[in-house]
């Protein structure tokens, strides 16, 4: 996977590294790591004249930069981030993510697609800081979207659901998780859905082959407490009432109205558990079928971003995509990783952001902390 970064170190601030731009994992490339912010002096600009741009200090080749982390500024940015309201607790939401991720988004955008919409952190980051005019949240597993839309639209009635599900707890014994998902499983009902989600083994949803949730109960947690599972709905439906539509199928029928002045936003099932015996979600995503409708965005000119595989500890979980499509490749630190601590590791994620042209421009090199992060980027 290239040269070892160490190779390619130049002068850089103490306690950080620069490396290179690595053809070999799909183009330019850089890390950022989750929650920080550089100043970037561009070219022509006097010292000290740095503006702060979401992400990662980036240098072009003869210029000379300052970095430094403005604490301050990212503390705040991780005071909102927490005070946003997400009342879908899925393991891979990028809702620690998306004030980085958000960073790379156009100025104007007409409408936000968000096809695989998960618990659509991303749709609800991008509203409360009205990046778009409109909102289109998309999913192909239907009970996530009925969930999606009450919340949104009936956010009352459904809390006062979840909330008699959950304190029916108190009656049901160690038996009532297993009895609500096999009422889940009988009938689809979204809000035993969230109630599963919320109290499955470190929010890790599980499904075999016929569609069934299989995921076991965390026998140490609760699950979200309804008067916070309420302010969280409320808030979502005050963020996205009447500026969202909703709907259900294949991604590229969800999106096939997004036009240069839209942006799609994508998170689909990751390679690693699309092959292998690890296959979480109800549905999986082919790399082939993932890449022909890219190609198809790209050639009717729609900016995206996709979020798609990365590493874990020193494992890399499936090849870069072509680079033919011509992205750029964000490496970002997303902490450590739940599925390892899981079993009984402490291992960091570095998540792949691919973004198209004009979105993030190629790097010639990129500044990130060494040297304990000095092997996972190349």
């Amino acid at each position: 996977m290239g040269k070892d970064p160490r190779a390619l170190g130049q002068a850089a601030p103490a306690g950080y590294g620069l490396s290179s731009a690595s053809p070999a994992i799909g183009g330019s490339w850089l890390f950022v790591r989750m929650g920080a912010l550089y100043p970037v002096r561009r070219a022509g600009q006097a010292p000290g004249g740095g503006r702060f741009r979401r992400g990662a200090g980036v240098a072009s080749r003869g210029e000379t930069n300052e970095y430094r982390t403005d604490r301050s500024v990212s503390e705040a940015r991780a005071r909102d981030m927490t005070m946003l309201p997400h009342p879908i607790p899925y393991q891979g939401s990028k809702r620690k993510l998306a004030p980085v991720i958000a960073g790379y988004l156009p100025e104007r955008i007409r409408t936000f697609y968000e096809p695989f919409a998960g618990s659509a952190a991303m749709t609800i980051y991008a509203a409360r800081h009205d990046r778009a005019e409109r909102f289109v949240v998309a999913d192909s597993f239907a009970p996530l979207v009925a969930l999606l839309r009450a919340i949104v639209e009936e956010p009352e009635p459904t809390a006062a659901r979840y909330r008699e599900i959950w304190e029916g707890r108190k009656a049901g014994g160690r038996g009532f998780f297993d009895r609500v998902r096999d009422r889940y499983n009988r009938r689809g009902d979204p809000v035993d859905l969230l109630y599963l989600i919320c109290r499955c083994v470190k929010n890790a949803v599980r499904f075999n082959g016929a569609g069934r949730f299989t995921q076991s109960a965390d026998r140490r947690r609760l699950g979200m407490r309804p008067d916070r599972m309420r302010s969280a709905m409320v808030g979502v439906s005050s963020i996205l009432r009447g500026r969202v539509e909703f709907r259900i199928g294949d991604w590229r029928r969800t999106s096939a109205d997004a036009r240069p002045e839209d942006f799609v936003y994508m998170d689909p099932p990751y390679l690693g558990t699309t092959i292998g015996r690890d296959k979480r979600y109800h549905r999986q995503m082919r790399s082939d079928e993932l890449v022909a409708g890219l190609e198809e965005l790209r050639r009717r000119g729609v900016p995206f971003a996709l979020s798609y595989d990365g590493m874990t500890g020193g494992r890399e979980y499936g090849p870069p995509l072509p680079d033919s499509l011509g992205l750029t490749r964000l490496l970002l630190h997303a902490g450590p990783s739940s599925q390892s601590t899981l079993c009984g590791r402490r291992e960091e994620t570095i998540e792949s952001l691919y973004v198209t042209p004009g979105l993030a421009a190629p790097v010639d090199g990129a500044v990130r902390p060494v040297p304990e992060q000095v092997g996972l980027a190349l």
